[in-house]
């Protein structure tokens, strides 16, 4: 029994040496000296996002983009814009500054759901919330109806005898 004894001692002895040793920075939940050195921004459009827009016309979509801590307005260097629509390819949008606003052209090539993603300060793209913005039109291709104008072409056909047979 002595033996099982010593046994239970010798691993009680090593427990407590492992949580009593120092862990490493990441392991600790610390974030490195890196990552706590990066500044937070606030990014906000000055524009109405339930705005739709016309087919190749220039529209300049407004920005704010700030430093979190000081409300210090970014330099025009760290920010940057990509337009992505429904038929063209990632396009970089170039940007003005208006004093503290960022003032940024957006010619929408056709009808569509397009996409502007801003990216600060070289963080991966994604790390803000991309703005939606919808431009109106005909689209190429089959438009889908819904029911209420289902309901309209039947009243339609009932009143008509000679439209019921096409």
């Amino acid at each position: 029994m002595s033996g099982t004894a010593s046994r239970f001692a010798i691993l009680g002895a090593l427990a407590a040496a492992f949580v009593a040793a120092p862990r490493p920075a990441s392991a600790a939940g610390k974030r490195p000296a890196a990552a706590r050195k990066e500044r937070r921004v606030d990014f906000k459009p000055l524009f109405d996002l339930q705005k739709r827009f016309k087919p190749k016309k220039t529209f300049l979509l407004r920005f704010r983009v700030q430093d979190a801590r000081s409300g210090a307005s970014l330099p025009l260097e760290d920010v940057s814009y990509l337009v992505k629509g429904p038929k063209q390819p990632e396009t970089i949008a170039v940007a003005r500054k208006r004093g503290s606003v960022f003032v940024v052209p957006f010619t929408p090539a056709g009808p569509g759901r397009y996409a502007l993603l801003a990216t600060v300060r070289g963080a991966p793209v994604g790390s803000i919330a991309p703005i939606h913005l919808g431009v109106v039109g005909v689209s190429d291709g089959l438009v889908e109806l819904g029911p209420e104008a289902d309901a309209d072409v039947k009243h339609r056909a009932k009143g008509n005898p000679r439209s019921a047979g096409r």
